[in-house]
């Protein structure tokens, strides 16, 4: 394309363009300021600039992993502008996705929508075209700074919307049920989604909103289903242990056995006329109990990780961590990897108990968190 955008203070150079459609045009820029990539949604000339702007305000304010960061937003040329700080030109194609990758996907756009939720903030639209990858392949929500949603799919909008209500959190969910059925058939007819999955999409899609559970709540389930699960230990039957038991009780018996006992050391002949007191019987003492050291004390849970910002762990109740303390990622009872915590969140919606946000690691979500060993 090659083009350049003269936007006041924002000097663009159009790469190519991403996506034309009803909600505008999406174009892959360069900042000249920054040199480096960007992403520009331009509005449709006919959308109104006092609401268009008022929306893309609102939005700006925003500031998490899974949802779009904006640079800049502004009118030019009759038509609204937002500029985002990552290139968004990857989007979320539900055909090549696992079903894992596909719950983690709808996991962390719940925890989007969740957090912009317990900021007043609810989504005019949720359909799977407003989900893009960075080049990092973290998964973004965009559209928040949209005034309206247009037109879509009936698919994903809620009974009462349709009816004429207004989109508000209970719609946003709905609309999170309808993406997640999307993600996880992958566009396939035949396939068969999981029946705990397809529980939780029930639920999501309930005709009653006040029935449905909250984006935060979805978010939990979703990543309770990422949780690895824990591998049975083999069981010895109670017949072995049986057979063992007989089988040594017969060698016994037979004498079989005997060679491995110790042979107790030759004693002096006693004269005939000797009178040998018995030595008095001393009871055998039982070996006093060993404590084991008490285990490390958990702290919380992995809620996801961001491979910029850090790993973020959701505290327990009453949990006291501080900034510097060294924590453990424990999987299957087994120490993975060790987090140095560098920032704390006070309790919000989706974090009751607070937060505690550690340096990148090579985690994953659900995975339980503790007090390091050496540390207790």
């Amino acid at each position: 394309m090659g083009g350049c955008l003269a936007i006041p203070a924002s000097p663009l150079e159009l790469l190519c363009e991403l996506e034309r459609g009803p909600r505008g045009v999406l174009y892959r820029a360069r900042d000249g300021r920054f040199g480096r990539q960007v992403s520009l949604r331009v509005s449709p000339p006919s959308w109104p600039q006092p609401a268009t702007l008022l929306a893309a305000t609102r939005a700006s304010v925003l500031d998490h992993p899974h949802i779009a960061p904006m640079l800049e937003a502004g009118w030019h040329d009759d038509a609204a502008y937002v500029i985002f700080g990552e290139d968004l030109g990857a989007r979320v194609n539900p055909v090549a996705l696992s079903p894992r990758e596909a719950v983690g996907i709808a996991r962390d756009v719940a925890t989007a929508v969740a957090y912009a939720a317990a900021r007043g903030l609810d989504h005019p639209g949720l359909v799977p075209d407003l989900l893009r990858f960075t080049p990092t392949g973290r998964v973004v929500v965009t559209g928040y700074e949209m005034p309206f949603a247009p037109d879509g799919p009936e698919l994903y909008r809620a009974p009462e919307v349709r009816n004429g209500a207004a989109v508000d959190a209970a719609a946003n969910v709905y609309s999170l049920g309808a993406i997640l059925y999307v993600l996880a058939q992958g566009c396939r007819l035949d396939a068969r989604v999981p029946e705990a999955l397809e529980t939780l999409i029930r639920e999501a899609m309930d005709v009653d909103p006040r029935r449905r559970p909250t984006a935060a709540e979805l978010a939990e389930k979703l990543a309770r289903r990422l949780e690895p699960q824990a591998t049975p230990k083999p069981v010895r039957r109670a017949w072995k242990d049986a057979l063992v038991a007989t089988g040594l009780l017969a060698l016994l018996s037979l004498g079989l056995a005997r060679p491995m006992e110790e042979k107790p050391p030759p004693q002096p002949e006693a004269s005939a006329t000797a009178c040998v007191e018995p030595e008095p019987e001393v009871e055998a003492s039982e070996p006093e109990a060993v404590e084991a050291p008490p285990a490390p004390a958990r702290v919380g849970t992995v809620k996801h990780v961001h491979p910029e910002y850090g790993v973020f762990v959701e505290l327990e109740a009453d949990t006291a961590v501080d900034v510097g303390d060294t924590l453990e990622a424990v999987r299957d009872g087994e120490v993975v990897n060790v987090l140095t915590v560098r920032q704390l969140s006070r309790p919000e919606k989706l974090y009751p108990h607070g937060a505690a946000v550690c340096d990148v690691a090579d985690v994953e979500a659900g995975q339980v968190v503790r007090r390091r060993a050496l540390d207790r």
